[in-house]
């Protein structure tokens, strides 16, 4: 019994002790190497609503219609096809446009009331004046398109459609995605490693080393230094610049430590 027991404590004993490292040889160091790998996006949709007024709801809609030829028309232009738009909400029997009564003029929205001063033995009383309210109540004539592509770089370009003044559109925040988030940490991860054995020979060769082999491998996200903090700021505010919040989001980054060891050439 008390063998067995000497036995299972010798086998505990060498699951928790860590598996030992190869020394270094006399002439050998090690040398830790971090690098990090990002993929950004491969997709993106931009929303992009259109907004007309008409004095009847007809004749919103057929300014509206009006609205979206133009913008199809900017769209392929810049080489957009029509394949990637969709409407909104827009299912069979539904054109997901959305009818308003547009507010009345300011000149009657803010109708002047004024108070009478009180009569002898009566309350003062307010009357209103309405005499600018026959302006006609306009209806207005909305909808949302989704444009989307495979090349994010586009994005730009579509969100500067329009600008001239007095334009229908509301460019709303794109929305970045990964059309594969497994294909993308992947493919970053390879870029890490990379990356990191091309540091490692670099650092080598200025000390007239070269890497030998490699003793361990992690992939803990190191500490942040300085200057990574400061571009990840600089980053952060060049995006949020520019409407796109959800690319960081959508960004897929690998980080990778390595200790190689290295020798005199």
């Amino acid at each position: 019994m008390k063998s067995r027991a000497l036995a299972v404590l010798a086998t505990l004993s060498l699951i928790a002790t860590p598996v030992a490292v190869q020394a270094t040889k006399p002439g050998e160091i090690e040398l830790h190497i971090e690098a990090t790998a990002q993929v950004p996006p491969d997709h993106a949709v931009v929303p992009i609503t259109i907004t007309a007024s008409g004095k009847t709801e007809a004749a919103a809609r057929a300014e509206l219609r009006k609205e979206e030829d133009q913008l199809m028309a900017a769209l392929s232009a810049n080489g957009i096809d029509a394949a990637r738009v969709k409407t909104e909400g827009a299912v069979a029997g539904n054109d997901a446009i959305t009818i308003r009564n547009a507010e009345e003029q300011a000149a009657c929205a803010t109708t002047a009331i004024a108070v009478e001063a009180p009569s002898k033995g009566k309350a003062a009383h307010r009357a209103v004046d309405r005499s600018n309210c026959d302006i006609p109540i306009y209806q207005t004539a909305s909808k949302t398109l989704l444009i989307s592509f495979d090349d994010p770089s586009k994005v730009e370009q579509v969100q500067s459609l329009g600008t001239a003044e007095g334009n229908p559109y509301n460019r709303l925040r794109p929305i970045f995605t990964q059309s594969d988030p497994v294909a993308a940490r992947k493919k970053a991860r390879a870029e890490a490693l990379a990356k990191a054995n091309s540091e490692a020979d670099a650092y080598a060769d200025a000390m007239g080393y070269r890497v030998v082999r490699i003793v361990r491998v992690s992939n803990a996200r190191p500490a942040m230094n300085m200057n990574d903090l400061i571009g990840f700021v600089a980053k952060l505010e060049d995006r949020v610049k520019r409407l796109e919040p959800s690319w960081f989001g959508a960004t897929v980054t690998e980080t990778v430590a390595i200790d190689y060891v290295i020798v005199p050439k």
